[in-house]
């Protein structure tokens, strides 16, 4: 691979789950999944609205607050009556007109697989968690280990003196202290999943891992391109 490329780093961890064969993000906790539909599509072609309802995207969800601040969800089940009425009465300026987003709230028989997706790196042989980036999606952030002198030393040769970048401010009492790092200098790319347990979902106590880890391994020395097709869906990382 030409490492003159820029390496993005979009983000470090999502929970996701394969649906029906697609690859969709999931909020913990919240029991469903949405997508957004084009309602002249729905309401003319039958075929379509009928294959919609059936992969489970027949509800809309609504959230009321009400007097004591406790807002309360519905999912209102859809009809092309509904679909009709929505249209008609569409007033939600942040919301595109034309299209009606439909939630799948049945997700427990459907799912293939449930899982946590999270990024490490490795850098001249170092492997490290790194936090998200502060300035601009071209470097990684990795706090300076406070108990691990060793260890810090060693992150200091490898990745030069931590630094508190100045974007985040500056506390004198407690400073944090960052190894700055341009993506180009990454060796490695780690994707770990860690699922989650499918028949979980929405509970407060539950959605909790398996045990089962699966590391992918993006060696940017080696570059191999379904490798990182697999970062790019994950929406990770991307190289220009």
């Amino acid at each position: 691979m030409d490492m003159e490329r820029k390496i993005k780093i979009e983000d470090i961890s999502d929970n996701l789950i394969i649906l029906n064969g697609i690859l969709m993000f999931y909020n913990l906790h919240s029991g469903y999944v949405s997508r957004t539909f084009n309602i002249e599509k729905l309401l003319l072609d039958d075929q379509y609205y009928k294959k919609i309802v059936e992969n489970g995207y027949k509800y809309y969800r609504k959230k009321i607050q009400t007097t004591n601040d406790s807002p309360k969800v519905f999912y209102i089940p859809i009809s092309k009556n509904f679909i009709e009425f929505y249209q008609l009465n569409w007033n939600n300026e942040s919301l595109k007109k034309g299209f009606i987003t439909l939630c799948n709230k049945d997700l427990n028989n459907n799912v293939d697989a449930f899982y946590e997706f999270s990024l490490e790196v490795e850098i001249s042989g170092l492997r490290t968690k790194f936090t998200p980036s502060l300035i601009d999606n071209y470097h990684i952030y990795i706090e300076k280990p406070y108990n691990n002198k060793a260890l810090e030393e060693k992150m200091t040769t490898i990745l030069g003196a931590p630094q508190v970048p100045s974007d985040i401010g500056y506390d004198k009492y407690e400073p944090h202290y960052y190894y700055i790092v341009p993506t180009d200098k990454l060796d490695k790319i780690i994707g770990i999943k860690r699922y989650r347990d499918t028949s979980t979902f929405g509970k407060a106590d539950g959605e909790k891992f398996t045990g089962e880890v699966e590391e992918i391994i993006l060696d940017l020395h080696n570059f191999d391109e379904n490798i990182y097709k697999i970062f790019k869906e994950h929406g990770m990382v991307e190289i220009d």
